[in-house]
């Protein structure tokens, strides 16, 4: 005679997935640009901050800024839903602010490039290094 076996299995679903060393790390230094951004902008205005100074803020460098946002707009912006309504209150409380001068809005995205490497289309200019 056959014996069976009954086997319980877990569903993945029942846990929600760990986020790894890796992710966290990503999604805490794009936290930090962003917080970085939004700290600099609301003290300067948004013409007088550097993507190089929200970088020094943020403890990266400048080039590890543009693996995160492609532009100081996007890095005040933020990348998530909730981030363009904290904005919008942010610059509508500032002195002189008028619906039509102060209006926020989400850039519309690029198509995204799935399945590379992870390589984007730099947003400034190559280095004179490069040139020649």
């Amino acid at each position: 005679m056959a014996t069976v076996i009954n086997e319980r299995r877990e569903t993945s679903a029942a846990k929600p997935p760990v986020e790894g060393l890796r992710e966290r790390k990503k999604r805490e230094t794009r936290l930090a640009l962003h917080r970085a951004a939004l700290e600099l902008v609301e003290d300067r205005g948004l013409v007088a901050v550097t993507i190089d100074e929200i970088a020094a803020r943020a403890d990266v460098s400048a080039r590890t800024f543009f693996n995160y946002f492609e532009s100081k707009d996007a890095a005040v912006l933020g990348s998530h839903p909730d981030d363009l309504d904290r904005v919008s209150q942010l610059i509508a409380a500032r002195p002189g602010c008028d619906a039509a001068s102060c209006s926020v809005s989400r850039p519309s995205r690029r198509p995204s490039s799935a399945g590379t490497s992870g390589s984007r289309t730099p947003s400034r200019p190559p280095s004179s290094a490069a040139s020649g």
